[in-house]
């Protein structure tokens, strides 16, 4: 399963380039799009083919280079990802299609997303949502799934105060389009009750989290490590509440589930053992 589970397809425009290169591209293109590729080979051939005509088609090589870096990304190959990403980048700033860059950028800003540099994530979101909005319009799915990514960013930079607001909002919208069972929607509760974790809101938290685990909706989507996550989210918060009790059949039930589910994370297994032992 690649790892970006909430990741928009982004479809660029097709240009008329030479025949050639024009055919070859777009039978690469349609065998990524179907994942029937399962190596690089086949880029690199086709950028050895057509390499010394790379000064032309700006908005080709642009797109070439995208999916190379994307298929990285799909191998969770971060640094070459950055790589063929960097060349992407330096071909959409002479493409036609300006909105090339946005969507470019907006991959450097998953990707710092991924490494924990959050900062730099920010500065990448800031300058990709403007372009990425005039393409698909501030109130679409897919411009709301990305500036979801945003928000998201900013929890994990503590920033509660800027996120909260956003994440009502973005609850509201995935409520009014009756996409409760949305990946990202999900996503959105189990942020909003791990600021009000964070923020010494107990009850708020629980009754949030207990809403997603009692429906065992991340488990319909194949997201165990979510779900086991909020199990664990629970037991801390009845530890901390002094429910020793509730925390001790959390535990129980947090054990019971990875023990079914497989889930052998060693530092999800040791975080698990510390709650117990505090209890």
């Amino acid at each position: 399963m690649r790892v970006w589970l909430f990741i928009v397809a982004l479809a660029f425009p097709f240009l008329c380039i030479s025949q050639s290169l024009k055919s070859d591209w777009a039978k690469l293109k349609e065998a990524y799009e179907n994942n029937t590729l399962s190596n690089t080979t086949e880029f690199d051939k086709l950028i050895s083919r057509y390499e010394k005509s790379e000064a032309a088609d700006a908005d080709v090589w642009t797109q070439l280079y995208f999916y190379y870096g994307d298929l990285f990304m799909g191998k969770n190959d971060l640094e070459k990802a950055s790589e063929k990403l960097s060349r992407a980048y330096t071909y959409s700033l002479k493409a036609k299609d300006t909105t090339l860059k946005y969507v470019v950028i907006l991959s450097f800003a998953r990707i710092s997303f991924a490494l924990e540099d959050h900062e730099k994530a920010e500065e990448y979101y800031m300058y990709a949502l403007p372009g990425i909005s005039a393409m698909y319009g501030q109130s679409s799915l897919d411009y709301t799934l990305i500036f979801y990514e945003y928000v998201r960013n900013l929890v994990s930079m503590r920033r509660y105060a800027e996120a909260t607001p956003m994440l009502e909002a973005l609850n509201y919208y995935f409520k009014t389009l009756n996409l409760i069972e949305h990946p990202s929607y999900l996503s959105i509760l189990a942020n909003q009750a791990w600021i009000k974790k964070e923020e010494g809101d107990a009850n708020g938290a629980i009754q949030l989290y207990s809403q997603l685990v009692s429906n065992d909706l991340f488990l319909k989507q194949g997201d165990t490590s979510a779900y086991v996550t909020i199990l664990t989210n629970m037991a801390d918060i009845y530890r901390e509440t002094d429910q020793s009790e509730k925390a001790l059949a959390a535990i129980r039930e947090l054990k019971k589930q990875m023990n079914l589910l497989g889930y052998k994370d060693p530092d999800q297994v040791g975080f698990t053992e510390n709650i117990l032992g505090l209890i």
